[in-house]
């Protein structure tokens, strides 16, 4: 099988087997390029371009302020595509991990420096892998780097990019979020749909841009994908017994409510809103894979959402439970838009996997409330929040 596309997942680890690898370098122009640098910032102990936002955080080891007497300080900084790091400092390291992981950031597992890349059975990993271009300055007796180390972020297809920045004997952690300025620093992608008209039997719309827009960028975000990750791995599943109304119109579902949310089948939500102005398709890809270096993380092929395209029925949708509890395991099974992977919260009862509704409300701009102790959702309205 030909695979068309290889996605580096955010969760993954080296093998111990892999060994190191000297990386090549991007021609350095940085004289240039610091000259034009735009909307520049010293963002702690480094300067950063292209800046559109940023907010500093305290974070502790294991998300746990108890387990740790000082804490530590990350900067989550949006930039727009393209934005640059630099320091002017001598002793300085950039250090970045396979896994888009700051915790492994701090225990040093798969990393990858200006110069320093892992190569392993299945795959050679250099920084580019994570959407970077290193502009190396002078190497110093004790492996750091002179002042005028200078990194170009150009981000992979989760849009966002986390980095340790060593000076000396201090550690610096940076959660670096592609943004884009004519979105006033918030957080939409707009994929332009193939037929900008919808036609069900009852209604004919047309789709503006605003309507349009699928919040690809807000879901990748590193504040969602920590929330995600801190949801527990082993849950139980509550039936939803509400009634649910997709665009004035009841419609029966089998839902949970896990942790707090309310958890329905991607499948059925495509099926409900088919006809509307955020109808999507959902088909499995087995041309597109994800590719991970810890055993089993791996897939071939997954699951694709296609925005603005008809649902076509497999069979089942809209099917009702048991009316039991059930427990549910969360699952980090890929999801694509288009070809974009995307972080959802997903869990998996009785071989289905339930996505969190509001995730996909957000996804698709729609809104999704609670209204006289009924779930409200209207493909017509924007999403809430």
């Amino acid at each position: 099988m030909k695979l068309r596309k290889i996605v580096v997942g955010a969760a993954m680890s080296a093998f111990m087997l892999c060994s190191i690898n000297t990386v090549a370098f991007a021609d350095s122009k940085k004289d240039e390029i610091l000259a034009t640098m735009e909307n520049t910032q010293k963002i702690g102990p480094i300067t950063v371009s292209d800046v559109v936002s940023s907010k500093v955080y305290d974070w502790y080891e294991s998300n746990d302020p108890s387990k740790s007497a000082e804490g530590k300080t990350f900067y989550s900084v949006d930039v727009e595509k393209g934005a640059y790091i630099y320091s002017d400092m001598d002793n300085t390291q950039f250090i970045v991990a396979i896994s888009n992981s700051l915790y492994d950031l701090e225990s040093n597992y798969d990393i990858m420096t200006t110069d320093k890349g892992y190569s392993c059975p299945a795959y050679s990993y250099d920084v580019s892998d994570r959407g970077i271009k290193a502009f190396p300055s002078t190497k110093n007796s004790n492996g750091t780097w002179s002042e005028g180390l200078m990194w170009q972020l150009n981000f992979t297809d989760v849009g966002y990019t986390v980095i340790r920045v060593d000076i000396e004997d201090e550690s610096y952690y940076y959660a670096f979020s592609q943004s884009d300025r004519t979105f006033d620093s918030v957080t939409s992608v707009t994929l332009e749909p193939e037929n900008t008209t919808v036609t069900n039997d009852t209604n004919t719309s047309e789709n503006t841009e605003e309507e349009n827009e699928i919040d690809v960028y807000s879901m990748n975000t590193w504040e969602n994908i920590k929330v995600i990750d801190a949801l527990p791995e082993k849950a139980t599943a509550v039936p939803n017994s509400s009634k649910v109304y997709v665009d004035g119109k009841e419609v029966k579902f089998e839902a949970y409510n896990i942790n707090g949310s309310n958890y329905f089948k991607l499948r059925d939500i495509a099926y409900a809103m088919n006809g509307t102005k955020k109808q999507f398709d959902v088909t499995w890809n087995p041309d597109i894979s994800i590719l991970s270096m810890t055993p089993g993380n791996s897939y071939i092929g997954v699951v694709q959402i296609l925005p603005y395209k008809a649902y076509t029925t497999v069979g089942g949708e809209l099917s009702t439970g048991n009316g039991k509890s059930k427990p549910c395991s969360k699952t980090n099974a890929p999801i694509c838009v288009d070809e974009t992977s995307v972080r959802m919260a997903c869990y998996n009862i009785d071989g289905n996997n339930f996505v969190k509704l509001r995730d996909i409300g957000k996804l698709f701009n729609f809104y999704v409330g609670w209204e006289n102790n009924s779930i409200v959702i209207n493909s017509s309205s924007a999403y809430n929040g």
